[in-house]
């Protein structure tokens, strides 16, 4: 299991908490590109490892493929 299924598994299994952020996963088990957290709206571009690329967060979608071939 990955680091992103068990992030997953942790935010959905058990208590749900309002609020909390539930991460996206690849079908390989990586971190999808773009991340969005449901209540607030904003979304930002992150690294398949899961790390928030710089300057990425915005409210709506960024255009991750394009920051990512950077």
């Amino acid at each position: 299991m990955t680091t992103c299924q068990r992030e997953y598994l942790d935010a959905t299994s058990g208590r749900a908490l309002l609020g909390r952020f539930v991460p996206t996963c690849s079908a390989d088990g990586s971190y999808a590109p773009m991340q969005c957290h449901g209540s607030t709206g904003f979304c930002w571009c992150v690294t398949k490892d899961g790390q928030e690329i710089a300057e990425t967060k915005i409210r709506g979608h960024p255009k991750c493929k394009a920051v990512q071939l950077h």
